[in-house]
């Protein structure tokens, strides 16, 4: 993990304020993994980008936060971004691999706070009950599955889920074509600095904007590196610094949104592409694992 910049990754969409909740059950899945790789645009990948000039309070803004956590091994205090994915118990946020763990380790002390605007927090701050890191990025920091999700625990002063006091939470789509069109919504780090020119760097950082940013963009390339090339991450043009921030597909306030990715790593030398692991099989079984602990 680089110090420097550690905050740059289906189940239907629930209620949305007064909007009926579909059934929890209800997939929207394709039957396989995608294995086509579309035809990639050479660099830069177009995309617009912006802060979020709206009511952190209406959907989706409000199932998107910032996540704190501590690094046991230095004590040092760090930022990404998560995001409320729909499930039966309504308590689990979904974010990068590297905003969980790393090389074997567990990070510590996780607080979530959906809807943050400077430093607001309008529905409370949310700890961890459990932590869920992908095995392979844990063990073997395996950026094709940097994927990790956080079951936090029910609000202390009435077992309040976190998607009942939110109102809402984002669906979440698995084994879709990576032709899609994204948009991407976080916390962007307010700097980032970094010497090498040629490695992926991950997207964490000790220092956060406490005002959500968005990206829109459609598919740049799968990174070319040939250790991905079973199942390479998806390149998509954005300037942001913001790790675990949700890659959304079907973006819309009113129509739902389902989560497609999370903000992973980008290289130095390409710095408005940033890449998300393909949520295939590998995503599926890390929200049923989390489903199964009471996610």
């Amino acid at each position: 993990m680089l110090k420097d910049s550690k905050l740059l990754l289906s189940i239907a969409p629930p209620f949305i304020n007064s909007e009926v909740k579909p059934l929890v059950s209800n997939f929207k899945i394709a039957t396989t993994e995608s294995g086509a790789i579309p035809h990639s645009q050479p660099y830069p990948f177009p995309f617009t980008a912006n802060s979020v000039d709206d009511d952190y309070t209406v959907y989706p803004y409000n199932t998107i936060g910032t996540l704190t956590f501590t690094d046991p091994r230095d004590g040092g205090y760090y930022v990404c971004t998560a995001a409320l994915v729909n499930t039966p118990n309504g308590n689990t946020i979904f974010t990068a691999g590297h905003c969980i763990g790393e090389q074997g380790i567990y990070f510590t002390n996780f607080q979530f706070i959906p809807g943050n605007y400077q430093g607001q927090a309008p529905y409370g701050v949310w700890t961890a009950c459990g932590r869920y890191p992908t095995t392979s990025w844990l063990s073997k920091s395996d950026a094709t599955n940097d994927i990790g999700a956080i079951k936090v625990c029910p609000r202390p002063s009435d077992g309040a889920s976190l998607s009942s006091v939110v109102g809402s939470a984002l669906g979440i789509i698995f084994k879709q074509p990576r032709n899609l069109n994204w948009t991407v919504i976080g916390y962007p780090s307010i700097s980032t600095t970094s010497s090498s020119t040629s490695s992926p760097t991950l997207t964490s950082s000790s220092f956060a904007s406490n005002v959500q940013y968005f990206c829109q963009s459609s598919h740049g390339h799968d990174d070319p590196d040939t250790k991905y090339s079973t199942r390479p991450p998806i390149g998509i043009g954005c300037n942001m610094d913001a790790s675990g921030s949700p890659v959304l597909f079907d973006y819309g306030r009113k129509v739902g949104s389902y989560i497609n990715g999370v903000l992973s790593y980008r290289y130095p030398a390409r710095p408005t592409a940033v890449y998300t692991s393909y949520f295939g099989q590998n995503a599926e079984d890390l929200y049923k694992a989390v489903v199964a602990n009471g996610g």
